[in-house]
């Protein structure tokens, strides 16, 4: 019916051809953010101390000394 009006349908070879394009780009670039991404914060990003000054087995002194 749209053919025969002269409207060209919304969803054709094009969308088809552009869908596909966009799929693949998405699959390869989304690698390459993570990576970059991960770099970035590497470079960046706040490294936390491993070791504590608190002890477990310490005792806590009460009253007058």
């Amino acid at each position: 019916m749209l053919l025969t009006t002269r409207y060209e349908p919304l969803f054709g070879w094009g969308t088809l051809w552009q869908l596909t394009v966009m799929s693949i780009g998405g699959a390869v670039a989304t690698p390459v953010f993570f990576e970059v991404f991960g770099l970035l914060k590497r470079m960046f990003g706040y490294t936390r101390s491993t070791q504590s000054s608190f002890r477990p087995d310490r005792e806590i002194r009460r009253g007058r000394s």
